[in-house]
């Protein structure tokens, strides 16, 4: 049942730990004024995210008879945010916050066979409320890498037309384990801009039975990403080296090639459409979801062409457990009815990015992804009996934070989003086609090493 969130906690974990490397190395303490980060501070941003439900089935005494991951979804989202930041050493800072998310994330299913029946089902995570807890480690005076923790509020609203008519409306509530990080730099001594990823894993909620030997229960997750730029009250009195010292005394220099190792967590969504010809779209549901883990490897180059300006370009590869799986217990080990898993990965990407202090870097990136989908239908023992493999491509968009650890490392926090298209998986050759229309979200948490035998 806790599979997924088992698997965000391990990639998690792996990933500090690699990062945790690279703050072993011999980095020099930052010089900064008592308190530069103590204080309270508000916040507004915005963001993207992806919702799944997992549906399962309980039966006569027996857990997950019947398993679907999942439904979901996907939207943007607006939050505000306030909390308080303690800095008790010169490189650690302590906090807790509360925030207020509005969220388009949701699932969407129309159904049209006019002139008999036009119906349109929604069910959107619209409300939500954060209390959080965080720590973080100062990568330099200006820059705070951290990791956050703590409880979400959701409130779930679902509408069912059929003809044009409202036939219900309802809202639910869910509630559950948040966990996160993120990087935030100082852009002035009173504004911060921050980059921050949460998982929230909500607990289970009950829609059938739950008396009579059958439970149909809902186990829901959300994954989000958003921008929020802070005002810290008083005056801070921080570190914070004016523009114009950039040219006089800068402290990184990002010409050169690099490699980078990391990883991370992603959603998947798949929005189906059954087209006819004619009469146009017959059915379509938005989204068949999943989740999973990744890991990446990159290569690239960068060219610091002014005191603010860097561009680059690069080249990964992603190895990812992101899949939808319809599951059976049958009491065959290994046993599955369906698996969609995107398993590998290759982008080529260039990005633009803005120093907003001389070791931290805020940058957009765009480019192209290819991958490799794996689609097994009827999984016994592991060996798949029907197998329809296929590859997709699509335009990549993201951005991220990266920033200074040690000489010649650094270490980034990066979403991307990724358009596949609409690719037609049936086609009767007639008058009927199934179209899967795929987007990918994905955030990664990437370690990178200048080679200083290209960078002389």
């Amino acid at each position: 049942m806790r599979r997924s969130f088992s698997r965000l906690v391990a990639t998690f974990l792996s990933s500090t730990a690699l990062i945790g490397t690279a703050y072993a190395a011999d980095l020099p303490e930052p010089v900064m004024p008592a308190g530069d980060w103590t204080g309270f501070h508000v916040g507004i941003g915005g963001g993207y995210g992806a919702v799944n439900h997992r549906l399962a089935v309980d039966a006569f005494g027996a857990s997950d008879v019947l398993s679907f991951s999942g439904i979901g979804g996907e939207g943007g989202l607006f939050t505000v945010e306030g909390g308080y930041d303690y800095q008790f050493s010169s490189n650690f800072v302590a906090g807790i916050m509360g925030d207020y998310t509005y969220s388009g994330i949701g699932t969407e299913l129309d159904v049209s066979a006019a002139p008999l029946i036009e119906a349109n089902f929604t069910l959107d995570a619209s409300h939500s409320f954060s209390v959080l807890g965080r720590l973080g480690w100062l990568a330099n005076p200006d820059t705070l890498i951290y990791g956050l923790v703590g409880w979400t509020w959701t409130e779930f609203e679902g509408d069912l037309d059929i003809n044009g008519g409202n036939v219900a409306s309802y809202s639910f509530d869910l509630d559950g384990l948040t966990v996160g990080a993120g990087i935030e730099a100082r852009f002035t001594p009173n504004i911060t801009g921050k980059l921050e990823y949460r998982y929230t894993d909500y607990r289970d909620n009950t829609l059938l039975g739950g008396g009579g030997g059958f439970e149909l229960y809902n186990d829901t997750s959300m994954q989000t990403i958003r921008a929020v730029a802070s005002y810290r009250f008083g005056n801070p009195g921080g570190y914070v080296t004016p523009v114009a010292d950039y040219s006089v005394a800068p402290t990184a220099n990002w010409s050169g090639f690099r490699v980078g190792a990391g990883g991370g967590y992603g959603f998947i969504n798949h929005e189906l459409s059954l087209d006819v010809d004619p009469g146009g779209t017959l059915a379509s549901l938005d989204g068949i979801s999943g989740e999973g883990g990744l890991f990446t490897v990159e290569v690239g180059y960068d060219h610091q062409f002014s005191n603010d300006f860097v561009a680059g370009i690069q080249f990964d590869y992603t190895g990812s457990s992101v899949e939808t799986a319809l599951e059976l217990d049958l009491g065959v080990p290994g046993f599955t009815g369906y698996r969609l898993e995107a398993s590998d990965s290759y982008t080529v990407a260039g990005r633009l990015g803005y120093l907003v202090t001389p070791e931290t870097l805020a940058y957009g990136l765009a480019g192209w992804t290819w991958t490799d989908f794996e689609q097994d239908i009827l999984v016994i023992t592991g060996t798949p009996v029907i197998t329809n493999d296929f590859d997709a491509d699509g335009f990549t968009v993201g951005a991220g934070i990266e920033t200074v650890l040690a000489e010649n490392f650094t270490g980034k926090l990066e979403y991307r989003y990724t358009d596949y298209g609409k690719l037609n998986v049936f086609d009767d050759g007639d008058d009927l086609e199934l179209n899967n229309d795929i987007s990918l979200q994905s955030v990664r948490a990437v370690v990178s090493y200048k080679l200083p035998i290209f960078n002389q």
